[in-house]
């Protein structure tokens, strides 16, 4: 729809030259001729010109302009130009001699010199609104196919977040069932939920904040099922408007990160503190945890990490963001602020 949006566009341009061009025309050669010789003098001069324009705008520029064979364009241009000059001069001194034209007194290479201006004026506006109609086409092109692998990107870099959360997930429920833990149905159904906003929820380009907090709550809840004693993990949230959007799963990575990281539930003294706000309009996510000291082996098994997230920023928050990481031996802090959409 919108591509025949554009052409109509495009079509209209050319619609209202050309009736502009008539009107003047005709209006010019009325002051020395009647109205019905102007009118046919008009129409002629329309036909010639609207062959020049057409030649150059779906022959001349695409073909060889546009192609970079100047030689050709310019020699096929010159005598497009010649020809229809000369044959501009014949019918000006041996047809409109018999309609009633009043002559009007300029030399013969005065007379040549303003059709020959005139004509290249006229290849010059076609040979004009092609390129930009061409450039204007490649251009959307272009965003067409960016904005296609910006979409590609940003699918796959939410799919790597999947399975390192399925890999956690299915094997604390799994000790939960050979254990027989009445806390495996809870755990079943928080899973439930969080697969259901990874899978059909977050497919779109925007969520709103307090879905993204409610899968945070219950991943949170999920990991922390499967202790006796409940870990050092805090969440605080402060949205006056939770309606308001953001790009979905961009949190949540953010926490399987701090997870990943912070050692809760492996090492003592470890702790994940999460801290949601709101100023301005924008969206402030703050996450302090614990930094555990792991091997390699280990690490390799460490979610989507934050260069997955910075790319994902880039992509959705292009000058718009700020992401601020601070690591030591014993923390691990993230600051990320992004405008809502």
């Amino acid at each position: 729809m919108r591509r025949i949006k554009q052409l109509s566009v495009i079509s209209n341009l050319q619609i209202v030259f050309w009736v502009s061009f008539a009107f003047l025309s005709t209006y010019s050669f009325s002051q020395t001729a009647p109205f019905g010789s102007s009118v046919i003098r008009a129409a002629i001069l329309v036909l010639l010109n609207a062959i020049l324009f057409y030649s150059c705008y779906l022959y001349l520029v695409p073909q060889l302009f546009e192609k970079k064979r100047y030689v050709q364009f310019y020699l096929l241009l010159f005598l497009l130009i010649t020809v229809i000059t000369a044959l501009r001069v014949y019918l000006k001194n041996n047809v409109f001699d018999f309609m009633q034209v009043s002559k009007i007194n300029i030399s013969a290479n005065l007379q040549v010199a303003i059709i020959v201006l005139s004509e290249l004026t006229i290849a010059l506006i076609s040979s004009l609104m092609k390129v930009a109609k061409d450039k204007y086409e490649y251009e959307r092109k272009y965003q067409a196919t960016q904005n296609q692998f910006l979409k590609s990107e940003l699918n796959y870099l939410k799919s790597q977040i999947s399975p390192h959360f399925l890999l956690n997930a299915l094997n604390n429920i799994y000790s939960f069932a050979v254990t027989n833990s009445p806390q495996t149905p809870g755990a079943v159904l928080k899973l439930s939920e969080i697969l259901k906003y990874f899978l059909y929820e977050s497919n779109g380009a925007k969520i709103p904040v307090k879905r993204e907090m409610e899968i945070i709550q219950s991943y949170i809840g999920l990991f922390a099922l499967k202790f006796q004693d409940a870990p050092d993990i805090s969440f605080d949230e402060c949205i006056k408007n939770s309606d308001k959007e953001i790009e979905p799963l961009l949190l949540m990575s953010l926490v399987e990160n701090a997870f990943k990281h912070s050692g809760v539930g492996v090492q003592e003294n470890s702790f994940i503190h999460i801290t949601i706000k709101e100023n301005d309009e924008q969206l402030i996510f703050s996450c302090v945890n614990s930094n555990m000291q792991v091997n390699e082996k280990i690490g390799q098994y460490g979610g989507i990490g934050l260069q997955n997230i910075s790319k994902r920023l880039l992509l959705n928050y292009p000058g718009k963001h700020s992401l601020d990481v601070v690591k030591d031996d014993n923390t691990f802090s993230v600051k990320l602020t992004i405008p809502f959409l």
